[in-house]
């Protein structure tokens, strides 16, 4: 019996055996837990989790700041092997081949869990990457990636010149003046940095096109608050603002007089410090060379050269310009954009402030400025003139003078003759030998051509007094119905 039913169990095992040789699944181990809690863990550098910000190529875009939280837990990844476990797979100990790719899949999903931006099908394939070994590959990377916000292509501002002119249209070269080329608009352009306002570069191309007409009043702005106070005859005949901007520099202190004139603030705002952090963070560019356009020098000793490190060009002034439009327009957006938090409902966009600034303050200070500079060019030119009239009296005197002695000399006798050292104290005999050697030097032609010469400058020089005195009358009564209740404009 014991025989027989030793050769039945033995019978039964050899069925069983050949069952499984006729297609029954085979009996395997698997990847066991620790294993693979071991391969996840290294993928993912850890059981750490990480947060995110979300960066962009647009300033201050998005308004709010996205962040996500990107990690995966040993718990969730233990819950993704069991979970992965398939009962149709009794046979195997561990996960077999399918059941790792599904783990893989759920641990994608939880350590991806926050980026809405990342696909599924993006989130499994990072992470089979990361368990294969992707190189420098790693969870930041590949975040980063998903959500950085990309700017639209760059306005060119040269092509939109060129097919402008190609379609004959007459304001793609205009500046606002006949003397400020477009070429020297264009590399403005190129050297200023708009970077720090919002939404840029989404609206370069609208502001391209606003300021282009304003060029050369932009020119005349900076000039006026750029250049040297007149201090000499020279200084009286300056070439014109626009064209002498390409060769003058802004200190701070100018920036700040023209901010308080503006009426963006007061002297002792305190919005004046972030106008002037706006100046002063423009950093001086390699690319923008001054424009030999003129080459007058004043002759003041007031120019701000570029090696004291604290002027600023033409571009940089703009760029400041359009901030503290910007900022002016906006009170708020400086600590909104610190916290990620900005109202895009109440904002108003960079190019909607410029608009204003230049059509409602620009003008007027401008003008206000001219004044102002014409009125010391006039107060200077009627003491020149003072000056010169004094030098003519003189010439005039010493012409005189001349006539007087050459008259006495003919009346005298020789006995009488001034030459005589008896009839003078000796204390005085070199000072009066001397004038009067002197003033038989004096030629009288060359006296009366020194008369006619200064009478010449004086008459010369009294028609650009009266000149300069008509164009600060006429800027005056320009001036006057738009500031009633400043007599005609404060300088």
């Amino acid at each position: 019996a014991g025989g027989a039913g030793g050769g039945g169990s033995s019978g039964t095992a050899t069925t069983a055996d050949k069952e499984m040789e006729e297609g029954g699944p085979e009996v395997g181990v698997g990847l066991s837990l620790d294993s693979f809690l071991q391969t996840v863990e290294a993928a993912c550098e850890g059981w750490s989790f990480m947060r995110m910000e979300q960066r962009s190529e647009i300033t201050g875009e998005p308004a709010i700041r996205n962040t996500w939280v990107v990690g995966l837990s040993a718990q969730q990844a233990m819950t993704s092997y069991q979970d992965s476990r398939s009962v149709s797979e009794w046979w195997c100990t561990g996960l077999t081949y399918d059941g790792f790719v599904v783990a893989l899949c759920r641990c994608a999903e939880a350590l991806f869990s926050a980026v809405d931006a990342m696909a599924t099908a993006h989130k499994v394939d990072t992470m089979i990457k990361l368990v294969l070994g992707g190189g420098s590959l790693d969870r930041a990377t590949v975040v980063d990636a998903a959500t950085y916000v990309r700017a639209p292509p760059r306005f060119d501002a040269h092509a939109h010149v060129a097919q402008a002119q190609g379609e004959g249209d007459p304001k793609a070269s205009y500046t606002g003046s006949s003397a400020v080329p477009v070429g020297r608009w264009l590399e403005c352009w190129a050297a200023m940095d708009l970077t720090s306002l919002h939404s840029y570069p989404r609206w370069d191309g609208i502001v391209y096109t606003l300021l282009q007409p304003y060029f050369a009043t932009l020119c005349r702005l900076y000039a006026a608050y750029a250049a040297p106070a007149p201090r000499a005859e020279a200084d009286l005949s300056p070439p014109p603002l626009e064209i002498w901007a390409s060769s003058l520099e802004m200190v701070p202190e100018q920036w700040a007089s023209l901010v308080v004139d503006m009426g963006l603030c007061s002297a002792g705002d305190e919005r004046l410090a972030l106008f002037l952090e706006a100046f002063e963070s423009q950093q001086p560019l390699p690319s923008h060379e001054p424009n030999d356009h003129a080459d007058y020098v004043p002759s003041s000793s007031d120019y701000v050269s570029s090696s004291s490190g604290g002027g600023r060009s033409l571009p940089h002034f703009i760029s400041a310009l359009l901030s503290a439009a910007f900022t002016f327009a906006n009170p708020g957006y400086v600590d909104a954009a610190a916290a990620g938090d900005i109202d895009i409902d109440r904002l108003i966009a960079v190019p909607e402030s410029t608009a204003r600034l230049l059509e409602d303050r620009v003008p007027l200070t401008l003008m206000r400025r001219c004044h102002a500079r014409l009125q010391q060019e006039v107060d200077l030119a009627k003491a020149l003139l003072n000056d010169k009239s004094a030098k003519l009296q003189q010439a005039r005197t010493r012409e005189r003078n001349q006539a007087i002695e050459a008259a006495g000399a003919l009346k005298r006798q020789p006995r009488d003759d001034d030459d005589s050292d008896e009839r003078r104290p000796l204390r005085h005999q070199a000072k009066i030998h001397g004038s009067k050697e002197e003033k038989k030097k004096a030629d009288p032609a060359e006296l009366r051509a020194e008369v006619e010469r200064r009478q010449q400058l004086l008459d010369d020089f009294t028609r650009v007094v009266k000149r300069k005195q008509a164009d600060l009358v006429l800027l005056q009564n320009e001036l006057r119905p738009l500031l009633p209740n400043e007599g005609g404009g404060k300088g």
